[in-house]
């Protein structure tokens, strides 16, 4: 094979790994953009619903089920001083409201 037919193909084979790098990186961005948003709706949507005296708020956290349909598989956590855990979820698929588990 001629010197000029490798040089060729190894820089096609170059830019095919970047293009191909390139699109994995987007992918993972939209991935957690996506999910960054669905995090943030729960929890604007729960806070308000949220009936706890503030100080006994220990930490309020959003949680990702290993399992689940969409958009169930996300919950917002109290976590209470006291070692205690109230969660809440949309109540429907629509995602109308949260309801206290």
């Amino acid at each position: 094979m001629p010197k000029k037919s490798k040089i060729i193909i190894t820089v096609l084979s170059l830019l095919l790994a970047m293009v191909s790098g390139y699109s994995i990186y987007l992918n993972l961005h939209t991935i957690s953009k996506e999910e960054a948003d669905e995090r943030e709706e729960i929890l604007a949507e729960a806070m308000p619903e949220i009936d706890t005296p503030e100080e006994e708020i220990e930490e309020i956290v959003v949680l990702k089920s290993k399992a689940g349909t969409y958009p169930y598989m996300y919950n917002v956590a109290v976590n209470k001083k006291d070692g205690t855990q109230i969660l809440y979820s949309w109540a429907d698929k629509d995602k109308s409201r949260v309801t206290r588990e």
